[in-house]
C-alpha cells in the first residue's frame, strides 16, 4: 500500500483568502507521487488564530472548506474521484484522511489528548485509527490492514527545560490517546504515523553533514519504536513569512516539522522532502511517500489510564475559560494564560 503523508504548521492563516489556500492546495498537487496513492494523509497546526481555535464549529467549518479544496485538487491532478474518509481537529491541530475507495475501510475511530498550558487544546495531538481490507471479493482479512495516523503540536521554544516538556507531551500523546478498543496510539499489528511540528530544535546555527550533529529528536529516537527517513531538505522552521530560503535571526533554524513512522525491516522506497515555495507561513511543509509492507514491526504497546479523560475534561474548562477571556479582554487573556501557565509549569 502506497501511502502520502504531508504536515504544515499554517502559522494562524485561516485561508479566508483565495489566494492563500490556492497556494496551500497548489503545494499539496507539488507533493504528489506520480501514482495515485491508497491514502493521503494531510496535518495541520496552527490551521487558525488563538481565539478562533477555542470556537469548535468555526474551526471545523474552516477545515471543511480546506479539505474540500484539497480534496478537489488531489482527484483533478490523478483524474480520479478522491473521498474524505476521516477529519477530526482539536483546537486548531487537525487530521483528514484522503482515500481511493472508501469500501474497503472500516473501524474508523479518533481521539485526541489536549497537551497545552493547564491542559488546553492549544498543544496536543489528534487522531484517526481505520482497518483497510485487502480481500474485498473473497472476504479474506488474513492480509487487512490497521493504519493509525497522528497529528500533533508539542511544546514549543528552544532551551533544555521546552525540550524534556517535547518529550513529555510526545509520551503522553503516544501512550494516553484513547482510541475506544483498549489501546492507546501504541497498538500491536498496526501501522502507526506520527506527523506535524514536533517542535524539536537545533543546538547551533550552520551547515553540518549529518542532522543528527544537531537535531534534539536525534537524541531520543533510540528511545522510541518509530523511525524517520533521511532528511535531505533545509531546516523548516523559522522562515520570514513570504520567503523561500531567509529565517528569522531570533530562532536557530531547525526541523521543527517532521513525519515519524515504526522501524521497519523491509524497503518502503522513501520520499521525504519539504516545499519551500509555499511562504504564507514561518513553517515549511513537510511530505513523506511511502510503502506500507504487510508485516508491523514489533511495539511495546500501550493500554491508556484514566489520565485521557481527566485530561479532556480539565481541557474543556480551560478552553472556555480562555474563549471567555479573550472576548472580554486581551488583556484578561494574557492575565490568564500567564497565570495557568506558572500552575501548570512552575
Amino acid at each position: 500500500m502506497r501511502i502520502h503523508l504531508l504536515t504544515f504548521n499554517c502559522g494562524k492563516n485561516e485561508f479566508r483568502d483565495n489566494t492563500a489556500l490556492e497556494e496551500l492546495s497548489k503545494s499539496v498537487e507539488n507533493s504528489l507521487p506520480d501514482d495515485p496513492p491508497e491514502i493521503v494523509a494531510i496535518a495541520f497546526q496552527e490551521l487558525t488564530s488563538i481565539r478562533t481555535s477555542f470556537d469548535y464549529n468555526l474551526v471545523h467549518e474552516i477545515l471543511l472548506d480546506v479539505n474540500d479544496a484539497i480534496v478537489q485538487r488531489v482527484s483533478e491532478h490523478y483524474q480520479v474521484t478522491y473521498h474524505t474518509l476521516g477529519l477530526t481537529h482539536n483546537g486548531a491541530i487537525t487530521l483528514s484522511l484522503l482515500v481511493l475507495r472508501p469500501s474497503r475501510f472500516y473501524n474508523i475511530r479518533t481521539s485526541y489528548l489536549p497537551r497545552g498550558v493547564a491542559f488546553s487544546s492549544l498543544k496536543g495531538g489528534v487522531g484517526i485509527r481505520v482497518a483497510y481490507k485487502s480481500q474485498v471479493i473473497n472476504n479474506d482479512d488474513e492480509n487487512d490492514k490497521e493504519l493509525t495516523f497522528v497529528s500533533c503540536h508539542l511544546n514549543a521554544n528552544e532551551g533544555e527545560v521546552n525540550f524534556n516538556r517535547r518529550n513529555q507531551d510526545l509520551n503522553k500523546i503516544l501512550s494516553e490517546m484513547d482510541f475506544s478498543d483498549q489501546y492507546s496510539v501504541l497498538k500491536p499489528d498496526s501501522h502507526i504515523f506520527v506527523l506535524g511540528d514536533l517542535n524539536y530544535r537545533c543546538s547551533k546555527v550552520g551547515e553540518v553533514e549529518n542532522v543528527s550533529e544537531i537535531d534534539e529528536l536525534e537524541k531520543v529516537k533510540g528511545d522510541l519504536d518509530f523511525t524517520e527517513a533521511p532528511i535531505h531538505f533545509a531546516q523548516t522552521y523559522k522562515y520570514i513569512i513570504g520567503t523561500q530560503d531567509t529565517f528569522r535571526t531570533n530562532r536557530i533554524p531547525s526541523w521543527c516539522d517532521r513525519i515519524l513512522f515504526l522501524n521497519y525491516q523491509e524497503d518502503l522506497q522513501p520520499e521525504y522532502n519539504s516545499l519551500p515555495e509555499l511562504t504564507i507561513s514561518d513553517h515549511k511543509p513537510v511530505y513523506l511517500t511511502i510503502t506500507v509492507p504487510n508485516t508491523v514491526p514489533f511495539i511495546i504497546y500501550r493500554k491508556p489510564t484514566y489520565y485521557g479523560s481527566l485530561v479532556k475534561t480539565v481541557s474543556k474548562a480551560t478552553d472556555t475559560m480562555f474563549r471567555f477571556s479573550m472576548i472580554k479582554k486581551t488583556y484578561l487573556f494574557l492575565l490568564t494564560l500567564a497565570g495557568l501557565y506558572y500552575v501548570t509549569y512552575g
